[in-house]
């Protein structure tokens, strides 16, 4: 099996070294660790598949100390625990960043504004999401399907919340990200009801 002790953050050389992502970046303390989208416990049974969970600019962003450590955490146990107790079969987990436009109010003669604002930290200017998505289909062996799609700030969270607090539809995560998840499930909630209930 694999072991997180083997595996290290690293820079991808493949990406243009203008925008590729060092652990330098993450070295001052800006409040931000190296966020896993797709999270290294998930891969134990493969030492190249976990370390490349570890690719500084394919699976990792800047992500809030507290939400890394608390709800984020708490929603990847969430995953292994659809597969381990609740058992369905096969588990689909799209993981990334968002960027969520916020309201700016009118001020000094200037009209009202929806605007997309969000740090950068280090050298290379890593984009901080104002947020994170997981979304989740589950099936069980006789082909029935289940689906959750969550959004949680990135950002201080000072107490734990029940993790459907951060719940959205799938139609309004496509919104939010632009994608289109999981396109050949139906859209009607039938078609897979809600894995929290």
């Amino acid at each position: 099996g694999a072991s997180r002790e083997h595996s290290k953050f690293y820079s991808n050389d493949a990406v243009e070294a203008g925008a590729r992502a060092t652990n330098g970046d993450y070295a001052k303390r800006h409040g931000f660790s190296r966020g896993h989208l797709a999270p290294a416990q998930f891969h134990k049974d493969d030492q190249r598949a976990m370390d490349a969970t570890f690719d500084l600019s394919l699976n990792v962003v800047p992500q809030e100390m507290t939400v890394n450590a608390c709800d984020w955490f708490r929603l990847e146990q969430f995953c292994k625990k659809l597969v381990k107790k609740d058992k369905f079969d096969k588990l689909w987990v799209v993981t990334g960043p968002v960027f969520m436009p916020k309201d700016i109010p009118a001020q000094g003669g200037e009209p009202a504004k929806r605007v997309v604002q969000y740090e950068v930290i280090g050298e290379r200017e890593v984009a901080v999401p104002t947020h994170m998505f997981k979304a989740i289909l589950a099936e069980r062996a006789d082909k029935s399907k289940a689906f959750a799609a969550f959004v949680l700030p990135n950002g201080p969270i000072p107490y734990e919340r029940p993790l459907t607090t951060y719940q959205v539809t799938r139609a309004q995560l496509n919104k939010l990200t632009g994608l289109k998840l999981f396109p050949l499930l139906p859209d009607t909630e039938r078609a897979a009801p809600d894995i929290c209930k």
